[in-house]
């Protein structure tokens, strides 16, 4: 997929299984959108703030604030999203205050099923919508780092479901709107992070087909920590080299670095014959820490990747 393409969009998820980078990939997006001209806004929906960790600045809280030039985050609380949705319901203070405050409501809150998805999937929805006083868009882009797939898809079912479920009055009408957002290609698209090995490409396989039932629009599927390609003879003259040498050490990392690679092939190619074109590689970085100028890194290679894909 293109860049012009892929940033034309006004909603971008970011997920994939645990561990796959997926917070990184969505930083490194914010970063090439701003350096295009975007006002990016960035979305977390976890319970502490990774963004935060990434970056090393305070804690990202439920209210947006710009962290980087022409980037704003926020985090998205469930709890704090149903309070507020009900303080739009409610209107008057002293209505929401008896009510937010009673224990019973609170408990109820809590088990209701779908609850906290639908207000954090309306909330998204509510700060893609924000407009300036010309009623242009406050944030030329929203990109989501969203949670793991299996928490994800419930967000993304979550409109349907309700609609289906409530057929008529205020939540229906307020909730469709979020489906329209939701499953539109012109304004969304659901990526995916995967890692090149069997468990992360076979979760990305299953929730690439769930995204699809749901009628919502895939876009690009990060293949992250991509080893280097070995020439193998070239691989077997050096070993050797080294091993004259007294080097064993050397040898045996090399070594590992080539095994890993060689398992790689098999799952890229998975990944690639069945999400072709729509498919950007990032390797893998050997270096000692994750700093800001990793993400920088890893940004220009995606722009590269997306240029000539």
């Amino acid at each position: 997929m293109q860049k012009s393409d892929f940033f034309s969009k006004r909603l971008l998820w970011v997920t994939g299984k645990g561990g796959v980078g997926k917070t990184t990939v969505a930083i490194s997006l914010a970063l090439l959108a701003a350096e295009s001209g975007k006002r990016v806004l960035l979305i977390e929906v976890s319970p502490t703030s990774r963004i935060s960790r990434f970056l090393g600045i305070p804690e990202i809280v439920y209210k947006e604030r710009e962290i980087l030039p022409d980037i704003f985050a926020l985090n998205i609380d469930p709890r704090y999203a149903v309070e507020e949705y009900m303080k739009l319901q409610l209107k008057f203070r002293f209505l929401y205050n008896r009510v937010l405050k009673n224990k019973l409501f609170r408990i109820f809150a809590t088990a209701l099923p779908g609850l906290d998805d639908l207000t954090t999937a309306g909330k998204i929805w509510y700060m893609e919508n924000l407009k300036r006083k010309d009623g242009s868009p406050l944030f030329d882009l929203v990109i989501v780092d969203a949670p793991a797939t299996g928490h994800c898809f419930n967000l993304l079912r979550v409109p349907r479901a309700t609609i289906e479920t409530v057929k008529f009055g205020p939540i229906k009408n307020q909730t469709q709107p979020i489906q329209d957002l939701f499953t539109d290609p012109e304004r969304t698209l659901v990526n995916i992070v995967a890692l090149p090995e069997e468990m992360p490409a076979s979760e990305t396989l299953e929730f690439a087909e769930k995204v699809r039932s749901l009628s919502i629009p895939l876009g690009v599927v990060f293949i992250n920590g991509v080893y280097p390609e070995v020439d193998e003879e070239r691989f077997m003259v050096l070993s050797q080299k080294l091993a004259n040498e007294g080097m064993e050490d050397v040898v045996e990392i090399l070594s590992s670095i080539e095994k890993k690679g060689t398992m790689q092939k098999k799952y890229v190619k998975i990944l690639e014959e069945n999400f072709a074109p729509n498919v950007v590689k990032i390797p893998f970085l050997f270096t000692p820490s994750f700093t800001r100028e990793e993400l920088i890194r890893i940004a220009t290679i995606i722009n590269v990747e997306m240029s000539v894909g």
